[in-house]
């Protein structure tokens, strides 16, 4: 199964392709590597940033988007431009699970799961996220 992880911070999607092989979470190189929402008050805007997205996920043949959790709520809420840009992505793939935080780190310990080194140190939880979700669904 080929998974785009997605972490979600201010106005861009950090992205990172990640399929199940016999080794582990496999990264699967991207020029992309972010979408960015130039202003969320436009409509054109919202309509890029959602055209790019899914020609983005159809030229990677992406199954599923495993998105790192925000919180809603509290001091470190995510504001609420990262929402619009979750609800963009959901339009995208008829599949999208969510990755909680707490279990990024569970899931980096284990050796099918390590980031590898082709990565960028932002993609980190984009990786883990996809990687989280392909072990969820038993295919690491």
């Amino acid at each position: 199964m080929r998974v785009c992880g997605v972490q979600i911070k201010s106005n861009e999607a950090i992205l990172v392709i990640v399929e199940d092989s016999a080794a582990g979470a496999k990264h699967i190189q991207s020029p992309t590597k972010k979408l960015i929402l130039e202003d969320d008050k436009k409509q054109s805007s919202l309509k890029s940033f959602l055209i790019a997205a899914e020609a983005f996920m159809r030229e990677n043949q992406i199954e599923c988007i495993a998105i790192k959790n925000r919180s809603g709520s509290g001091q470190m809420a995510a504001s609420g431009v990262t929402f619009k840009i979750e609800a963009l992505l959901q339009l995208t793939v008829a599949n999208v699970a969510y990755a909680a935080p707490n279990m990024l780190s569970k899931v980096a310990a284990s050796n099918a799961t390590t980031p590898p080194d082709s990565l960028h140190s932002y993609q980190r939880d984009a990786f883990l996220s996809a990687a989280l979700i392909l072990k969820k669904a038993g295919l690491l």
